[in-house]
């Protein structure tokens, strides 16, 4: 649920809210979840100076598909003016966040470019990142919180505040962007920090360090991330009484053959692995290929658009609906991304996105659940979450 005054814009969802400043580019300038405040600032900078000193151009709040929506568009009035574009999506206990930079001729960097550089309240107890292992996506063991430094940014970083509540600091599809920065993959050098301030932590991430001779060329950088948060994790039991969907040869749903297995009291099972995919669709890193499908290809999430559109279109609408195998993967195939050459991505934000746009299509109160055993994170745990609008009420919040 979205509310907006002239001060700030506030997304509030079950248990958690966010706050906008309309009088700064940057943000979030808060997120609060169950009483504790785990986020208090979130800035952009360039050549040390911050987006919030950036001249409001404007600041937008708007509902579209299926999220609650904020764009903030500002300028530095130093220098050659280098320009900030900042769009939030919010869903139910995540936020997809797309930083695009404009860079006019002559604009300088030194030292540095930071994306999203956070300050987290704490105390914070331990952290876990995402990490690559026999070609799969794997969660490393919780660790006492430390300061440590990473050379190239952790696809995703998860944090356990004392609270119990677990935040989750991710990169978009796009980490070829991250890791080539406003250079080159040869030629930048990047650093992604987590230091203990007292209690509290911050998190820096400079996609670029460079030296005062370093001008990057003019144009638009764009980089993208996600937040995603939750409570101690309670687990859900999947439904009894399955049945699988039938497809036909050329991997399409045999609408007529699934609808007739789904008797009262029978749920299914979307399998993508069960789904014949082209292979050009599947993902590949570094020569070896999968049968996975990759959801950053748009031909894919096309296709399981489709599929859900027809299960939307059943005559017996009364089932849960279980995704397996439904996790993000690593792949390096640049069509998947619009990219000519090679590109490094991996799919966890274009999982956000099919999430609200199957939430829109199935309706707010079918059940959808996902099977994601072995990549338990906020993420995974809140896909299909369903935002409550505007018209819907929800827990009163305390704003003193």
């Amino acid at each position: 649920m979205r509310t907006s005054d002239d001060n700030q814009i506030e997304i509030s969802g079950p248990g958690w809210h966010a706050v906008h400043a309309r009088r700064t580019v940057n943000g979030p300038q808060s997120l609060t979840v169950n009483d504790t405040e785990i986020l208090r600032d979130c800035v952009c900078c360039v050549g040390g100076l911050a987006d919030r000193a950036a001249v409001i151009d404007s600041i937008r709040d708007k509902r579209n598909a299926n999220a609650d929506v904020v764009m903030a568009n500002g300028t530095l009035p130093f220098g050659n003016e280098i320009e900030f574009l900042h769009t939030y999506r919010y869903g139910d206990g995540f936020a997809r966040i797309i930083t695009d930079l404009t860079f006019r001729r002559g604009s300088t960097a030194a030292p540095s470019v930071d994306i999203g550089s956070l300050t987290l309240p704490g105390p914070w107890k331990s952290y876990r990142i995402a990490t690559e292992a026999d070609d799969e996506l794997k969660l490393s063991d919780w660790r006492t919180i430390e300061d440590v430094t990473w050379n190239q940014p952790p696809l995703a970083l998860i944090l356990e505040h004392h609270s119990g509540v677990h935040l989750e600091i991710g990169i978009g599809n796009d980490l070829w962007r991250w890791q080539k920065g406003l250079l080159t993959p040869q030629t930048n050098a990047g650093c992604y920090a987590l230091k203990t301030s007292g209690d509290d932590l911050e998190f820096s991430r400079s996609v670029t360090i460079c030296d005062e001779d370093t001008v990057p060329k003019p144009r638009v950088y764009r980089f993208s991330w996600y937040l995603a948060w939750q409570t101690l994790t309670t687990s859900t039991d999947l439904p009894t009484g399955i049945v699988e969907p039938v497809f036909s040869d050329d991997g399409s749903l045999d609408a007529a053959a699934t609808g007739a297995r789904l008797a009262p009291g029978t749920h299914l099972v979307l399998d993508l692995a069960a789904i014949t995919w082209p292979p050009t669709l599947c993902r590949a890193r570094d020569g070896r290929k999968s049968t996975r499908p990759c959801l950053a290809s748009s031909a894919v999430i096309t296709r399981l658009r489709r599929i859900v559109r027809q299960l939307a279109g059943f005559e017996q609408q009364e089932f849960a609906l279980v995704f397996r195998n439904l996790q993000p993967g690593l792949c390096d195939v640049g069509r998947h991304a619009d990219q000519k050459q090679s590109a490094a991505h991996w799919d966890m934000s274009d999982l956000l996105a099919f999430s609200l746009w199957a939430r829109g299509c199935l309706g707010p109160e079918r059940q959808i659940l996902v099977d994601c055993a072995g990549f338990d994170c906020p993420s995974m745990n809140r896909l299909f979450a369903c935002l409550p609008q505007e018209n819907e009420i929800i827990d009163a919040w305390d704003y003193e």
